[in-house]
């Protein structure tokens, strides 16, 4: 049956046929920049595991781009009804805020979110000089900061160092809010982990037992992304963070987005 290599190498192969809709499991994720990986256990189907999944993940970048009170104000998280904030100490859901291969491929198709990506200072500068020079021989922004605009810009996470928004980015960021500040943005779900069933267990097991299995495939595959488990190396999962979660974002064209579905 399917073969399966985890982040250290270490391989295992399934133990009979599965496909989404199987019970009873224990599965894998893997983040797109394939150098972590997240192991548990279900009784359900992966199919609903994964959705929950995907939603928890979704979120915690909202939460990056535009700051958590923001996200509760314009209730996006309404849309993700099986995600909770409570998860946001996972590991699972802290890495793809720091990691720029998943939040590529949010911003990739939620384009929306764009003007929430700080720019270099360099970058930001130059930007400045060019919004300046169109604005002196243009009619300026009609953008009307009143108290709840003011507001929300106010929460918009800061820069990280070496960082800043452009006045332009700002004023779409404005314009952002004056659009979505009476009804949410609609967002589109995006799978930020690859998914593999790694073992299938019989109908009447236990949680204690599909637990049991869990914690092996987590010792032997040193599973970075799960806080439990790491009897060999306690501080495996303190460092999961790559550099400046900014840094390496590229604004790819609608073309080159539809030719990877």
């Amino acid at each position: 049956y399917g073969k399966h290599q985890f982040v250290n190498r270490y391989e295992s192969i399934l133990n009979c046929p599965a496909t989404c809709n199987t019970i009873n499991i224990v599965y894998v994720l893997t983040c797109l920049c394939g150098q972590f990986d997240y192991i548990n256990e279900t009784a359900h189907r992966l199919a609903k595991r994964f959705d929950e999944h995907r939603q928890s993940a979704n979120i915690a970048i909202c939460n990056l781009l535009l700051g958590n009170k923001n996200v509760t104000s314009l209730q996006i998280n309404q849309q993700y009804e099986s995600s909770s904030f409570d998860k946001e100490y996972m590991l699972l859901y802290r890495h793809p805020t720091q990691c720029s291969a998943t939040i590529q491929m949010f911003l990739d198709y939620n384009k929306h979110y764009w003007p929430f990506v700080p720019m270099t200072i360099e970058e930001a500068n130059q930007d400045d000089t060019n919004y300046q020079r169109v604005h002196a021989t243009t009619t300026m922004s009609n953008v009307h900061l009143d108290r709840d605009i003011r507001k929300y810009l106010k929460a918009v996470p800061k820069p990280p160092a070496g960082y800043k928004f452009s006045k332009y980015q700002i004023e779409k960021q404005a314009k952002f809010f004056q659009k979505y500040y009476i009804s949410p943005p609609t967002n589109e779900q995006v799978d930020l982990y690859n998914a593999n069933i790694i073992a299938v267990l019989p109908p009447n097991t236990s949680d204690l037992f599909r637990e049991i299995v869990r914690s092996l495939f987590v010792i032997h595959t040193e599973a970075k992304l799960n806080t439990l488990g790491h009897i060999f190396d306690s501080n495996i999962n303190l460092n999961i963070g790559h550099s400046i979660w900014c840094a390496n974002l590229v604004r790819r064209p609608n073309s080159s987005i539809l030719q990877r579905r």
